[in-house]
């Protein structure tokens, strides 16, 4: 069940990863392959970390499901040609996410400021200015994945 679950949720983030980048590319945001590859790494770190702090699944079970994601994705870079430092370097970096937008998040439970640190980490990434419409990224994804995040919730209870 884990596994499956796991599965499922992943690929579901990856398709709502896609859309999103999909929609900047129409609007001509992401112009080249190199920062499509980093807006999807640093999309796919907000969403697990979106999923991390949702209540789909119980407790321990939500957990193992994570567990199981990160798991995943990490075995779908070693298939993509990444060793076990280049993935360590993801799993540090998700890590380093994690503990930004949980140190953030706590005080005000207000994914606006998450987004202002997903746009601070993205303009790092891709070596530019701070540019604060990066900020939509981040509130369009999570737009997409909240009702995502209820349907799996009923689908559970």
């Amino acid at each position: 069940m884990i596994r499956g679950s796991a599965l499922f949720v992943l690929e579901e983030i990856a398709k709502i990863v896609m859309e999103t980048i999909d929609h900047f590319e129409e609007e001509g945001k992401i112009k080249d392959q190199e920062t499509k590859e980093i807006v999807k790494f640093e999309l796919t770190a907000l969403s697990f970390w979106l999923f991390k702090n949702s209540d789909v699944f119980l407790g321990l079970m939500h957990r193992a499901i994570l567990d199981e994601v990160h798991n995943q994705y990490y075995n779908r870079l070693k298939k993509s040609g990444y060793d076990s430092k280049a993935q360590q370097l993801v799993c540090d970096d998700f890590n380093l996410h994690y503990r930004k937008y949980d140190e953030i998040y706590a005080d005000d439970k207000d994914l606006t400021i998450v987004s202002v640190e997903f746009s601070e980490f993205l303009s790092k990434k891709l070596k530019a200015e701070k540019n604060l419409e990066n900020v939509m990224f981040a509130m369009y994804l999570a737009r997409k994945m909240t009702p995502k995040f209820q349907e799996w919730a009923e689908v559970v209870d």
